[in-house]
């Protein structure tokens, strides 16, 4: 992810992980405002426009496996910022991204190649206040470990 910036705007103690879930990463600092988090978001929509057009995305389904923990979806990119928000549990954009869009033989991006970025607004009661959260960890499987996924770009 290089180019990728720090968030701004922010106050107090950061707080950050490389052991994060799934080989991922972590980050928190308070966040004055929703204006400052809806502010970051938006940089960093517009650095994965600029660096992934075409390789990221929001999911959906596509299929689940009957007699396996594996779950396919595909990978829809979407233009707007507005289209990667949900308020479950808390204010957050998600998206998807494809590191290597090579496909394995059933058609599927391989393995090891497919990312989750999600940027939220969270109230923490530690800190009395909100964070801005930025969690990065690969998508290949759940945080457990107990289920499998694969992507298509669509």
């Amino acid at each position: 992810m290089s180019g990728f910036t720090a968030p701004q705007n922010l106050t107090g103690d950061i707080y950050t992980t490389v052991t994060w879930f799934n080989n991922g990463y972590f980050f928190s600092q308070p966040c004055p405002s929703k204006e400052v988090f809806e502010e970051n978001a938006q940089v960093y929509f517009e650095y994965f426009k600029d660096n992934y057009d075409g390789r990221f995305g929001v999911t959906s389904i596509k299929a689940m496996g009957v007699d396996t923990d594996e779950t396919w979806y595909y990978i829809t990119q979407k233009s707007e910022l507005s289209d990667y928000f949900s308020d479950n549990p808390s204010a957050r954009y998600t998206l998807y991204y494809v590191t290597d869009n090579t496909l394995d033989e059933d058609g599927n991006i391989v393995a090891n190649s497919v990312y989750m970025f999600d940027v939220r607004y969270e109230f923490d009661t530690t800190a009395n206040g909100y964070l801005l959260k930025i969690i990065v960890e690969s998508a290949d499987k759940s945080r457990n470990g107990a289920y499998t996924y694969h992507y298509v770009m669509r």
